[in-house]
């Protein structure tokens, strides 16, 4: 079936629509001959620029070597949100997952409700404020608590709160992916007077079901989890009824028994995120099971700890880069279902060849140019930057759509569905949107929107 498909699509190259085909840039070696093509426009005479939206008018020319270059129309952008928090280069973790894609949107996650569960929240890290910590509440009853914070004496919940929602530009501390969120602190862990750290199923279980509830959160971290396997399943099950994405940490056993499941993290309504290094390779202590759904940067992150700042790893950590990815996919697209924003999220992943990373890894850039194509439904998105490229196309009822890669002519790779890419490769792929039977090409006009 692959081969009769990179045949027929071989067969068919003359029907294949480039990425943002809809105008070229060329130059020529002398003066454009006269009389102009009513399609071609002068971008500069002096030195020979010229665009067209009609590659054939020009096709005599690049047929008698007269054209020097001829390349599809792209755009830059400008690189203008810039951040003064002073740890901000310690965190390769943000480029990683192209959190500044979003921030260059004017996405940073307003109005979507994120609740942490863990140890707390340290009260004097600058990176909070109380606008965007609006709950917190201590089921330990183990330590000094108000209404915008709860005394963490292990700093993990601390952390993993950074990660989501540190403030930016306060020139202090750290950058969050999604500083704009409300936070609502749910303290179910403490250290025991042995000096254990202890959570208690029934707290965090009660604190669950309090977010859900009577908080109406939009999203729930837990960078925990239990080897009972049926401990959290109603809650888990209760969230994904409420339309409330479940977010937890898969474990961090990989190194040893690496097939140990934990829970929520292992049930189909809760999305399970182990951990990836800064080479984008699945971190060695991220568990290694088939109930891994998505990786994310774990390891070496940088965050607000108990006292100040630092580095941390674990599949905790990983686990908010995802929890924050949505909450800036839920403000950017507040009328999407959480089903369809876990398909999203799942759909845009960098692939990667280790089998227990599920769908791959973060892409916040990918996820947030996939929703977009999902609120402008029968239009072409593409997005290239600086560092990638993504591309997404919902196509008319009865058709496919395929993208496909040719390097000198020659068919490299096929896509369907989407497109996810380095920037180098972006402008190497054409997409084709075909009857899903016959494999008859769509006649009908598809707008192009760039994102």
């Amino acid at each position: 079936m692959k081969k009769l498909l990179f045949l027929t699509l071989f067969i068919l190259c003359l029907l294949s629509v480039p990425i943002c085909a809809e105008e070229y840039i060329f130059t020529t070696e002398g003066d454009f001959p006269m009389p102009y093509s009513s399609s071609i426009e002068v971008v500069n005479a002096t030195h020979n620029v010229y665009t067209t939206d009609n590659i054939e008018a020009i096709q005599p020319l690049i047929d008698e070597g007269l054209v020097n270059y001829c390349e599809p129309m792209t755009y830059s952008e400008l690189f203008d949100y810039t951040l003064n928090d002073p740890h901000y280069p310690e965190q390769p973790n943000l480029t990683q997952i192209s959190a500044q894609f979003a921030w260059n949107k004017g996405v940073f996650g307003d109005e979507v409700k994120v609740a942490v569960i863990d140890s707390g929240i340290y009260k004097a890290a600058s990176d909070f404020t109380f606008s965007n910590v609006i709950k917190a509440k201590d089921y330990t009853a183990t330590s000094e608590s108000t209404l915008n914070y709860c005394t963490d004496e292990i700093g993990h919940g601390s952390m993993v709160a950074g990660i989501i929602a540190a403030a930016h530009n306060n020139t202090r501390g750290i950058a969050g992916i999604a500083p704009n969120v409300k936070l609502y602190i749910f303290k179910c862990f403490y250290i025991d007077e042995k000096g254990a750290q202890k959570g208690k199923n029934s707290d965090i279980i009660a604190a669950m079901y309090e977010a859900i509830d009577t908080y109406g959160v939009d999203i729930i971290n837990f960078s925990g989890g239990s080897t009972s396997p049926t401990v959290f399943k109603e809650v888990t099950d209760y969230a994904a009824e409420k339309g409330v994405l479940m977010v937890s940490a898969v474990g961090n056993s990989g190194a040893q028994s690496g097939n140990t499941r934990y829970y929520p993290a292992s049930y189909p309504n809760a999305i399970g995120v182990g951990s990836i290094d800064s080479n984008g390779r699945r971190a060695s202590h991220s568990q290694r099971n088939d109930y891994v759904d998505i990786m994310a940067p774990g390891e070496d992150i940088y965050s607000v700890r108990l006292g100040g700042y630092e580095k941390s790893s674990g599949t905790s950590f990983a686990s908010p880069h995802v929890a924050a990815a949505l909450a800036l996919a839920k403000s950017a697209n507040p009328h999407l279902t959480a089903e369809e924003l876990t398909e999203a999220l799942y759909k845009t992943c960098n692939p990667m060849e280790d089998r227990y990373s599920g769908h791959g890894s973060l892409n916040v850039h990918a996820l947030l140019a996939c929703l977009h194509s999902m609120e402008n439904k029968g239009s072409f998105v593409y997005s290239p930057t600086e560092s990638s490229g993504c591309a997404y196309l919902i196509p008319p009822e009865g058709y496919n759509v395929y993208f496909a890669k040719y390097e000198d002519s020659v068919l490299t790779d096929i896509k369907m569905g989407g497109l996810n890419t380095s920037a180098r490769d972006f402008n190497k792929y054409v997409f084709y949107i075909w009857k899903k039977d016959t494999l008859e090409p769509y006649a009908g006009d598809i707008p192009i929107i760039h994102y």
